[in-house]
């Protein structure tokens, strides 16, 4: 049996909700809480070579409506990224590395933004058109498509389970060299309930139909008490610029090689 798909306000085919009423819809069901703490393993893939992935520990703070911080280690390095009423920073081993947000950074936002209204102007800035929805099919599944007219990947959207509500794909597009687009696949599973929230499992990133980069989540708690310097992006900046920002002398070759490699691998897949 064929489905007829249609956008929001369109005149044939099947009524879809507006944009709006789903996001609505999606935010209740994933419940709201003072804050998160989630410890997760992080695997970034380097697709230059045939290798296995390299894991990170990642531990993330969102402190609902206000802040968010992402504290990823490793022997060799560390990276601190916060999120602030609408500033950004990140600290790449004692050195400030950008005060914007990239793109691998933007999976988070469907959890942080816990409104309405929120999260359809955080869509909206990030150029998901909030006027256009339609109807799809993902894995067996009837979806809502947000931003876009299925079964046009072209463009920014976010693919929502039409019984669940829960979020599970979004299509982040960008313009890349020569004009062509480079989009960045970013799907949701595993879904779990931890006291009235609910969190994924399970998330990957795929560029170009291969796998980059998988988180796999540990632990969710609710309501944890923060410090609210945590969150301080001044006083976090001001804290990195008294680092000493000449290499230690008395590393040796190899320590400084491992420490540079991982670094870059940071860069690369951040950017």
């Amino acid at each position: 049996m064929a489905i007829v798909l249609a956008g929001a306000g369109s005149s044939a085919g099947a009524y879809v909700l507006p944009v709006p009423h789903i996001v609505e819809l999606m935010t209740q069901k994933l419940g709201a809480a003072g804050s998160l703490l989630v410890s997760q393993k992080l695997t970034l893939y380097d697709q230059a070579v045939n290798q296995a992935g390299v894991e990170f520990n990642e531990t993330l703070r969102y402190f609902f409506p206000s802040g968010f911080r992402s504290d990823i280690s490793s022997k060799t390095t560390r990276r601190i990224h916060l999120v602030s009423s609408g500033t950004a920073l990140t600290i790449l081993d004692g050195k400030v590395d950008a005060e914007v947000e990239g793109r691998y950074d933007l999976y988070k936002d469907i959890f942080y933004y816990r409104s309405r209204k929120q999260l359809v102007e955080r869509l909206a800035f990030l150029g998901i058109d909030t006027f256009k929805s339609s109807l799809g099919r993902f894995e067996g599944k009837t979806v809502f498509i947000v931003g876009a007219q299925y079964p046009d990947e072209t463009v920014s959207q976010i693919w929502i389970d039409k019984e669940s509500f829960m979020p599970l794909r979004w299509i982040n597009v960008v313009g890349s060299a020569g004009g062509r687009e480079d989009a960045l696949d970013v799907r949701y599973d595993k879904w779990q309930q931890v006291d009235k929230i609910w969190y994924p499992g399970h998330i990957a990133f795929y560029q170009h139909r291969r796998l980059i980069r998988k988180i796999d989540v540990e632990r969710v708690q609710t309501n944890v008490s923060f410090s609210g310097d945590l969150f301080n992006i001044v006083r976090l900046k001001s804290s990195v610029s008294r680092v000493d920002r000449l290499p230690q002398q008395g590393a040796g070759k190899a320590k400084e090689n491992e420490v540079q490699k991982a670094i870059e691998e940071f860069r690369k897949i951040y950017q």
